[in-house]
């Protein structure tokens, strides 16, 4: 099992390195070439392919050269943070107004591509900029001017489930569709004595313990969106039980989603949960021909799978805003999609042919065209138009990583040993009203103290409520460290009732 890991480690290493080896087939920043300027999270590969696409597409299209000049601070968070310091500080100078047309090349970024609707709607929403006469937002994205003709052609109908394709003010263009499910190892399965899961709630099974390879929703956005279409499939009650008891679960909570995903295939945990493309890409990269049955399995609960558009955004004050606008066309163009999903091709021999050149991506593309009229070119025949559920996103969000963090991710020990003594106490047959309680205290939302002063248990009615108090740095951390307290008191309890149990 352990030489296993070494070449799994082995072939991450070699998946993120290889594309440095192919640095000179991306276009030459030629003193002559239009630059872009593109902040995103995406991985290399996808950075060389859409990089190169855009050149080819360029060149033939409007008969210039171009190059994108690509910047990689961190994942979508940390992207959206150093957007909201460089906004800030340029509307306190008077770089850029509050709102409308800002100065061309007042900052240094074009557009922002990927990172899930939830961010980039937090571009639109912008940055919070006290004046003398208040608080005033500042939006980072700039509202596009595409007539509804084109938008049309792109999108058709601006719905996948319960989620909008695009922005309707057009501060963002969907340009791929993501999802997200479970990754299993069906010999793990075996061995628990288990069936391979289906739902989200099948990983609350109480003989997971220990197997469940999570990462921190406070550290990564599409960990942050799975948990948040759990918590919004099954409502407020029965989705933060579904987490909770996840949670309890978990061997650990990476601060990054590719581990669980290696966890998962070296059989260190049972399932993880991850984006699509991780899920399907991982099931397939270990596949054994001489096995005859598959080692790992990539679901995605029917009905209860969030598909989440991942946008490009033009960003105010951009140095290049017209090709920024092309830079978006060529994204939602046939050809600029199928880089994102066709099997690649030789450009030695195909130069004209659609798809990525050296890296396929795997990832799906969000016009509806394209499964209609391109689908057998797909290297995954999945269509999710077909299972996106039509529950949208809440308002919950924002509260699942302090909620989370106190109860499970920051005293996981107490939580895991309290879920292990209700679990014991329910086999071995204690009284039905000593296990009630238990379940109880476990699953018992923590009260929050208003700037007012009153005490509120957190419920859907007040969390709204509670998300805005959290927005204040210092409060958080006193909120955070008074449900900590609540529940230690609360596994304290289920212990000691497991204790009086034990001696009856």
């Amino acid at each position: 099992m352990r030489f296993s890991v070494v070449i799994l480690v082995g072939a991450l290493v070699a998946l993120l390195v290889a594309p440095l080896a192919w640095r000179d087939s991306a276009p030459a920043e030629a003193g002559d070439a239009s630059r872009l300027v593109v902040i995103s999270p995406h991985n290399e590969q996808i950075r060389t392919e859409i990089g190169a696409g855009f050149a080819r597409w360029h060149e033939r299209v409007y008969g210039g050269p171009v190059v994108i000049d690509w910047r990689t601070p961190g994942g979508t968070s940390d992207i959206r943070k150093l957007l909201e310091a460089q906004y800030a500080g340029a509307v306190q100078d008077g770089r850029i107004p509050l709102a409308g047309d800002a100065p061309v090349g007042a900052l240094p970024y074009d557009v922002m591509l990927g990172g899930g609707s939830y961010e980039h709607s937090r571009l639109k929403r912008g940055v919070s900029i006290m004046l003398e006469r208040g608080e005033a937002r500042a939006p980072m994205s700039m509202a596009g001017d595409f007539d509804q003709a084109q938008l049309d052609a792109w999108y058709g109908e601006n719905q996948v489930g319960a989620a909008h394709l695009y922005d309707p003010d057009q501060h963002w263009y969907g340009v791929i569709l993501s999802s997200f499910g479970i990754l299993f190892n069906h010999d793990v399965y075996a061995e628990l004595g288990l069936t391979p899961p289906q739902r989200w709630s099948d990983l609350n099974d109480s003989r997971l313990q220990g197997w469940l390879a999570l990462a921190d929703p406070r550290q990564s956005g599409s960990v942050a969106t799975t948990y948040d279409a759990i918590l919004n499939n099954y409502g407020w009650d029965e989705g933060w039980r579904a987490l909770r008891s996840m949670a309890a679960n978990a061997r650990y909570f990476a601060s990054s989603s590719p581990l669980p995903v290696l966890d998962v295939s070296s059989a260190e945990a049972a399932a993880g949960l991850c984006i699509d493309f991780y899920g399907r890409f991982q099931a397939q990269s270990v596949l054994d021909a001489d096995r005859g049955t598959p080692r790992l399995g990539f679901v995605e609960p029917a009905g209860e799978t969030l598909i989440d558009p991942d946008p490009v955004s033009i960003l105010r004050g951009g140095p290049n805003p017209e090709l920024a606008r092309t830079f978006v066309e060529f994204l939602l163009s046939e050809e600029g999609q199928a880089v994102w999903q066709f099997r690649s091709v030789d450009e030695r021999t195909a130069d004209d042919e659609w798809g990525p050149r050296r890296f396929e991506l795997r990832r799906l593309p969000i016009r509806r065209v394209m499964y209609e009229e391109h689908f057998d070119q797909f290297v995954d025949r999945v269509n999710p138009f077909a299972v996106a559920s039509d529950v949208g996103q809440g308002q919950w969000r924002s509260l699942i990583g302090p909620i989370l963090g106190a109860c499970a991710i920051d005293m996981h020990h107490d939580m895991t040993e309290a879920w292990r003594a209700m679990h014991e106490a329910m086999a071995q047959g204690a009284d039905s009203a000593i296990v009630a309680e238990m379940d109880e205290w476990f699953f018992a939302m923590p009260e929050h103290t208003f700037p007012d002063g009153t005490r509120e248990v957190i419920t859907p009615e007040n969390a709204r409520r509670v998300a805005a108090d959290w927005s204040d740095r210092e409060r958080a951390a006193e909120h955070r460290l008074d449900y900590m307290r609540q529940f230690r008191a609360n596994y304290k309890r289920i212990m000691e009732l497991g204790v009086v149990f034990a001696t009856q």
